[in-house]
């Protein structure tokens, strides 16, 4: 509301503090958008490790987008060490849960790991799913 002006004034900064106040409680939603709001600069100064930290929680909790966004931050080490696997591994998440361009990430990201990666990834990306997102890879999540 207050990020886009939709019915009050635009301003970045209280949309970000109702966003913080919504991702502290455990909000999906309000965690994402504090993690886009880190990301681009709106309301906050950017940061790529603060958006990927909220990007995380709300990615544990089952948000496609999320974990779209977490797929993007490792494929292309933003704010992290550049990980394959662990982009294929978010990157397969977010396909389940319909994020729009996370098959095309995914399917690029194979064409990029040699079998045993791929075969690894795989198996994480299935074992991470099936556990409803919990110790998606070890010491990361």
């Amino acid at each position: 509301m207050y990020m886009e002006g939709k019915g009050v004034t635009k301003n970045a900064e209280t949309a970000v503090k109702w966003f913080r106040l919504s991702a502290n409680k455990g909000h999906v939603w309000g965690q994402f958008n504090l993690g886009l709001a880190y990301q681009f600069g709106d309301g906050v100064f950017p940061d790529f490790q603060k958006a990927l930290n909220w990007f995380r929680l709300a990615a544990k909790q089952g948000h496609g987008k999320a974990q779209y966004k977490l797929a993007t931050f490792y494929s292309f080490g933003r704010g992290v060490p550049q990980d394959k696997i662990q982009g294929y591994i978010w990157a397969q998440a977010a396909a389940v849960n319909g994020a729009k361009g996370a098959k095309k990430l995914r399917d690029a990201l194979e064409k990029k790991m040699i079998d045993v990666q791929l075969r690894s990834a795989i198996a994480l990306a299935r074992s991470c799913i099936k556990n409803k997102f919990k110790n998606c890879y070890p010491n990361l999540i």
